[in-house]
């Protein structure tokens, strides 16, 4: 029978080789199958998201509605480069509009927005993993 030095040495050893384990990576929830009109238009919405000034402009407006002008200031852009990508941004649901006077101020639809540009920033971060250009570990190849 071993005495209680050993099951502390134990212990120890279970929680070393705890600590060195590779994280486990969990399936993701299931999706039910994309339809036409939806997958349409699920890739628009991605396709509107991956231009780097629309996702300045969305950014500058997750801190609260903006009009025209002081987004142009803040982008270092200029009136119509701003409102032409505005104006996408608002075919695709993703800001809305409202006046006040001669202003049109701008701010996020509603909150998934932010949540897409998270989950998209935590996703872009995966390239510190240890993972290599193509995705996949060195045990994977």
């Amino acid at each position: 029978m071993l005495g209680r030095g050993a099951s502390l040495v134990s212990a120890r050893v279970r929680a070393s080789r705890k600590a060195t384990r590779k994280p486990v990576h969990r399936a993701p929830p299931a999706v039910a199958p994309l339809a036409g009109g939806e997958l349409a238009l699920i890739a628009e919405t991605f396709k509107t998201l991956s231009d780097p000034t629309r996702l300045r402009i969305l950014v500058s407006l997750g801190g609260g509605e903006a009009c025209v002008h002081h987004l142009c200031e803040h982008l270092a852009m200029s009136q119509p480069a701003v409102s032409h990508q505005l104006r996408l941004l608002r075919s695709a649901r993703l800001v809305r509009a409202r006046r006040a006077g001669r202003e049109i101020y701008y701010a996020l639809d509603d909150d998934h927005v932010m949540l897409l540009i998270a989950q998209a920033r935590s996703h872009a971060g995966h390239g510190d993993d240890g993972h290599g250009e193509d995705g996949h570990g060195e045990d994977d190849r």
